[in-house]
């Protein structure tokens, strides 16, 4: 509900002490999408704005990500399993007292192996992942790691042996691509990523 205030001065009207007057404008639902012409004529240009970003602009994008969540369910097999699971578990206590037909266990059977999965997953469908996104976030991660210290400092004699450095230098084989046909270079030439440099 929307209410403009205005300040009454002392005296004004005979009253002895100055004070708030509140006039009624008009009323919005928070869940609205739109600013209706009857509300809008009412209001200054100051006042729309402050109407559309308190409620108006909140609303839409509130409306903009239950639909994406919407979508997003409708897609989504585990909520599907997790409840035929939970009538399944049902059923398999109901069966002891009124016996299901091997039809119809059968036909579970049938349809679960149909179901495409991913060995090791989480329980919730996730993005595809991106090796090369991976691989160069693993490698920022890892530079700051170093720089953070937590490997600390290389000792003046040996470092060759380190396994800080044994591991930087396989890092750098893939990238350079002398750790053979298969490393992350020689993939990337053979599919045209990169350039072979020639010898």
């Amino acid at each position: 509900m929307f209410y403009r205030s205005s300040w009454v001065p002392k005296e004004t009207s005979g009253n002895t002490h100055g004070y708030t007057k509140q006039e009624y404008v008009g009323s919005l639902a928070m869940s609205s999408e739109v600013l209706p012409d009857a509300l809008r004529c009412k209001l200054s240009t100051d006042e729309v704005e402050f109407v559309l970003a308190k409620v108006v602009d909140p609303a839409r994008k509130a409306a903009l990500m239950q639909g994406l969540q919407q979508a997003s369910r409708q897609r989504d097999p585990v909520w599907r399993l997790d409840d035929a699971l939970r009538l399944v578990k049902e059923a398999s206590a109901l069966s002891v007292c009124a016996l299901v037909p091997d039809g119809r266990v059968d036909a579970l059977r049938g349809e679960l192996q149909k179901v495409k999965t991913v060995q090791g997953a989480s329980t919730r469908p996730a993005l595809p992942s991106d090796p090369l996104t991976d691989a160069l976030l693993a490698l920022r991660r890892a530079a700051s790691a170093v720089r953070d210290g937590r490997y600390g400092d290389a000792q003046k004699d040996g470092v060759r042996g380190s396994s800080t450095y044994q591991k930087w230098v396989q890092i750098y084989r893939e990238i350079e691509g002398s750790a053979g046909p298969d490393s992350l270079l020689r993939a990337l030439q053979a599919r045209g990523f990169a350039k072979t440099k020639a010898r």
